[in-house]
């Protein structure tokens, strides 16, 4: 007897595909910071410091924190000009009383109640 079923081809079994794996990224740290960064980070805070951005204070914290040596912490000690300098003496810098707000007549302390 002939076999006169029709041939079914094989088919190979569908595969699945191969995981993919996401590289993990670890944080950066200041301790990874290389010293060409680290020194061009304190250029960039001595510039910030020259254009009245940062306060030295604050350049100094920054200094700290990317161990930047005492001598290369130079900042410059005046940048405002003759005319900033005098407005500063006029104006000078505002005490902490001048910016209080006196509610009802004077002597008279009046409780303060959220708007509604």
């Amino acid at each position: 007897m002939i076999d006169t079923s029709p041939a079914v081809p094989t088919v190979p079994a569908p595969t699945a595909p191969a995981p993919t794996v996401t590289p993990q990224v670890e944080p950066h740290t200041k301790a990874s910071v290389s010293e060409r960064e680290a020194a061009t980070m304190a250029e960039w805070a001595r510039e910030d410091v020259a254009k009245g951005k940062l306060t030295p204070e604050q350049a100094a914290k920054i200094f700290d924190d990317l161990g930047t040596p005492i001598d290369q912490r130079v900042t410059p000690a005046e940048t405002r000009s003759d005319e900033q300098k005098l407005l500063d003496a006029h104006f000078p810098p505002a005490t902490p009383d001048e910016f209080v707000i006196r509610y009802g007549v004077a002597g008279q302390e009046l409780p303060m109640t959220p708007e509604s």
